[in-house]
């Protein structure tokens, strides 16, 4: 296993990012989508975000392909509760474009009454790297660099599904890499690595997950969501959710990435109380240096629940252990091409 070895830029990058994030996790903005939710701008974002920074969550990841939820996390932001108990500077804002379609709107919130700081973007990820060529996501960078040069965006990074591709393309940008729903050890140098969707988009956790978007086979669906998720709870009396969680931000510091993040995605209060429940289960014990919120993972801790992950993984069975779907899927190129002809047709 490879230690972070930064060079260049990233060791002030990375001390900076560091102070700036919380140890284990921060706010996912999937939870305010469409694919997620029924109806998104219902959920009481407001207590919600003022909650998860007073438990020590200061940064939110969203995303203008999680439907409205840049605007309800922006809307949130800009409410006067939160403007006056929390500064744009006491949080970090992260979220995404495809290749150059857009620059995100949620730099918005940054400029509260009594606040100096400017708007900006503590972080822009290039996302879904998979589905552009190099070339496509070195031009889309260019600009992103171009902000960064203009202040308009702090950080900028790499997103996708593929660790192998992100490793192979990381080696050119090396400030920043998020993959979602899975780890990998053999780990980039420089830059931080964020971990995102520890329950692979609603798959980990009981039904699973919200509405008939997910890609996964329909036989690993009913592997995890249905036959897992029952047997963690009558065998196990445990939720197959805040067993994932566990898994995913305890896997983090046994692989000791230094700079590593795990995002989780609540939708309700109730829902971050029992995820923040379960973070600090893992967490060490506090001390006068961290006497409440977020702190470093105890492996100790970690290390002790190596049977129970051991038994869920070995009932998932060899069919769908670490099983990956396609991304981008097979028929990718023949999905492009009709929507290329749609909009030639359109215009």
């Amino acid at each position: 296993m490879q230690k972070f070895c930064p060079s260049h830029e990233p060791n002030i990058f990375r001390s900076t990012f560091a102070v700036i994030h919380s140890p284990l996790t921060h706010l996912g903005g999937a939870a305010f989508s469409t694919q997620m939710q029924a109806s998104p701008f219902g959920l009481p974002a407001v207590i919600l975000l003022s909650k998860a920074f007073d438990s020590g969550i200061s940064a939110v990841d969203t995303s203008p392909y999680y439907g409205p939820s840049e605007i309800i996390i922006g809307k949130a932001l800009s409410h006067p509760n939160m403007v006056s108990k929390y500064p744009r500077h006491t949080y970090f804002i992260a979220t995404k474009v495809v290749g150059l379609k857009r620059i995100s709107s949620i730099i918005l919130p940054g400029s509260h009454a009594g606040s100096t700081t400017a708007p900006h973007l503590d972080l822009l990820y290039c996302h879904d790297v998979e589905f552009v060529s190099t070339e496509e996501m070195l031009e889309a960078l260019e600009v992103l660099i171009q902000l960064k040069k203009e202040g308009v965006v702090h950080y900028i990074g790499i997103s996708g599904y593929s660790p192998d591709l992100l490793l192979k393309r990381v080696k050119i940008v090396n400030e920043q890499q998020q993959s979602y729903n899975q780890i990998k050890a053999e780990l980039v140098t420089g830059g931080v690595v964020v971990k995102s969707s520890p329950l692979a988009m609603g798959l980990l956790r009981l039904g699973g997950p919200f509405g008939n978007w997910h890609p996964a086979p329909k036989g690993l669906h009913e592997t995890c969501a249905v036959k897992l998720a029952q047997w963690c709870e009558t065998e196990k009396g445990k939720k197959l959710a805040n067993i994932a969680l566990k898994y995913a931000a305890g896997k983090m510091a046994l692989m000791e990435l230094d700079g590593g993040h795990t995002i989780m995605g609540p939708s309700l209060p109730v829902e971050l109380e029992e995820n923040m429940g379960v973070l600090e289960s893992i967490m060490i014990d506090p001390t006068s240096h961290h006497r409440k919120g977020l702190r470093p993972v105890d492996r100790s801790k970690v290390l002790r629940l190596s049977g129970l992950f051991a038994e869920a993984r070995a009932f998932i069975g060899p069919e769908w252990l670490d099983y990956s779907w396609d991304s981008p899927p097979t028929d990718w190129q023949e999905i492009k091409e009709v929507n290329r002809e749609s909009m030639v047709e359109q215009e």
